[in-house]
């Protein structure tokens, strides 16, 4: 059984605690409420005590006053005891949700800092799941401690203190039927724990194998998938049913244990009581006073054998989270970053390389100089280098040797928003958020009137199709922009980057996705689009790219060649010029 990375239990309470302590006043609200209430509880049994022996004595006036005594004090610490739960299950119920909420802010803020690489190596849904669980773990383990091991602690110190002055033989056996149940539940859990982690793996795993399935049901559907994919989710749930049944049966054989070892306490007790009673050492009161603390015991230890497996399912589910947020960030701003974004857009690769991991380099001491305003092409076939460039710009990631530099400056030493604001790019596949067409046309610039959003989707050509919608820019696009053509979703990630007027521009292959009508004014647009502004554009269809001031063909992480269109062309060993004559329809046959 292969082991899952584990975490200290502490190292998790430390970022529960991080959120709770935000909260001091309810804090205290909580903690006063439980002791007050659980110690108001756990004495109240003393007056049935004092109750039983009265009115065993016989009725007349004087024991009359002494019964009434003993209800009215059993009422008072009882309505004590209410009232002080409902003040620290209300504070409780507050900090919870708050916590919870800025709980699940925090990790996602930490998540979503992560690099590239990191999302590509993590399903979505598995994140998700994982995320969402998190903060319900705080819930379960606060809850734990506030409802169930305080008032255990508590119950359990009165109980003794109680009984051991009526018997301190019959708190012994008490004392020592607590001691086994503690020792044993704490050896039985440890043996558990890798049964839990287990199972929340696989339902981790579970939940990570549905949502890729459901945002893939258009290739499942194309390719007639539908058992296969089943089958395939079958089999994670069967898995995850194997390794439940395993868990709980573990825990059936943990609480039968326990059942025994109640059942032979109580026998105990029992059996010395009547001794006590029979010699005369105690009254019927007593024995009473005994079985409620017994009774009382029993429930709570057999609740809190629930709150081990409660615990271990909350700590394990909390645990995966943690693994992920103790990862270190692949990218991070450098001491004093500069925060002041780049304006000039001139670019500069210094025999810069770079390889994924221990693979083979994709870059390769790779110079180029692009000065501010200069139009540039990547032409290569694929596994050339051409997105790796536009990554290592966009600071995806961070070059393994060489330098980078925008305007004279070191990328490592801007902060990544800064970089980033600088660039406008528009990908091969635009990724479209399920909001309003608005809300994703102005992504880039959240604060842009409504003047400059209909003006970039109009330069965009867009603006007819968005005023066509019955609900025109409110329209909702779906997830990842599904409810449009990949024309009008290329469109609007166009529109997209005509409003953020960054200075530099990326380009990957963005008229790819357009009928040949829309190229042709999308080709327009982004003429107007480039000007006075640095652009790096992938291109396959090179009969896009050859206005462009300068064509850089890319092979093998090298650059190969350069040149305007027409100087390539009149080069007879040239490889643009192979890769020209190559192209069937404006691409390249590969």
């Amino acid at each position: 059984m292969k082991k899952a990375k584990t975490v200290q239990f502490s190292r998790i309470l430390w970022y529960f605690w991080r959120e709770l302590r935000k909260h001091p006043k309810l804090i205290v609200y909580v903690l006063v409420g439980a002791v007050i209430s659980n110690i108001a509880g756990a004495f109240a049994p003393t007056y049935l005590k004092t109750f039983i022996d009265t009115v065993s004595r016989g009725a007349n006036p004087e024991l009359v006053s002494v019964a009434f005594g003993s209800v009215l004090g059993y009422t008072v610490l009882k309505g004590i005891s209410i009232i002080m739960n409902r003040l620290s299950f209300w504070s409780l119920s507050v900090v919870e949700a708050r916590a919870m909420a800025t709980l699940h802010e925090t990790s996602f803020a930490k998540l979503i800092r992560h690099g590239h690489s990191f999302f590509t190596n993590n399903f979505t849904g598995s994140l998700t799941q994982k995320l969402g669980k998190f903060p319900k773990s705080l819930e379960r383990i606060v809850d734990i401690i506030v409802m169930q091991t305080i008032p255990l602690f508590i119950w359990v110190s009165i109980s003794l203190y109680v009984v051991y002055m009526h018997s301190p033989i019959i708190a012994l056996i008490i004392f020592i039927g607590i001691a086994v149940f503690f020792v044993f539940n704490y050896g039985y859990i440890r043996r558990t724990a890798p049964y839990d982690q287990l199972a929340s793996s696989a339902d981790s795993s579970l939940s990570a194998g549905v949502a890729d399935s459901l945002s893939n049901h258009l290739a499942i559907q194309v390719f007639a998938s539908e058992k296969s994919e089943t089958q395939t989710v079958v089999e994670l749930s069967q898995d995850l049913q194997k390794k439940r049944i395993r868990r709980w049966l573990r825990y059936t054989s943990m609480f039968a244990v326990q059942a025994v070892l109640f059942l032979a306490v109580e026998f105990f007790i029992l059996r010395y009581s009547i001794i006590q009673w029979e010699l005369g050492l105690i009254t019927a009161g007593t024995i009473v006073l005994f079985q409620v603390y017994i009774i009382g015991l029993i429930s709570r230890l057999g609740d809190f054998s629930q709150v081990f497996r409660q615990l271990a399912e909350a700590f394990s589910d909390a645990q995966e989270l943690v693994n992920l947020l103790e990862m270190p960030i692949e990218i991070n701003d450098a001491p004093n970053a500069v925060t002041e974004r780049p304006k000039q857009g001139h670019i500069e690769f210094k025999n810069t390389g770079f390889a994924y991991g221990d693979s083979h380099e994709v870059i390769s001491d790779l110079s180029l100089n692009i000065v501010s305003g200069e139009k540039i092409a990547l032409v290569g076939l694929s596994g050339a280098g051409k997105s790796t460039l536009f990554k290592l710009l966009l600071r995806l990631h961070d070059a393994t040797s060489g330098e980078l530099l925008v305007d004279s400056v070191p990328i490592t030493q801007y902060s990544q928003e800064a970089l980033r604001q600088s660039i406008a790019y528009v990908p091969q596949e635009s990724s479209l958020f399920h909001r309003t067409l608005r809300e994703n046309i102005a992504y880039g610039r959240p604060g842009a009137t409504e003047e400059e959003i209909r003006a970039a989707a109009e330069t965009a050509e867009c603006l007819d199709f968005i005023e066509k919608l019955p609900h025109g820019f409110e329209t909702l696009v779906g997830e990842r922009g599904i409810k449009l053509s990949g024309g009008e979703r290329q469109r609007i990630a166009i529109a997209r980057a005509v409003l953020k007027n960054a200075p530099i521009l990326l380009l990957d292959e963005a008229t790819s996705a357009l009928d040949s009508h829309s190229e042709k004014a999308i080709q327009n647009a982004l003429e107007k689009l480039m000007e006075n502004r640095t652009v790096i554009a992938i291109a396959h269809r090179l009969s896009t790219i050859k206005k462009m001031d300068r064509i850089v063909v890319l092979g093998g992480g090298k650059i190969l060649e350069q040149g305007t269109h027409d100087e390539l062309l009149e080069k007879d060993s040239s490889v643009y010029r192979k890769l020209w004559e190559l192209q069937v329809g404006g691409f390249i046959t590969e």
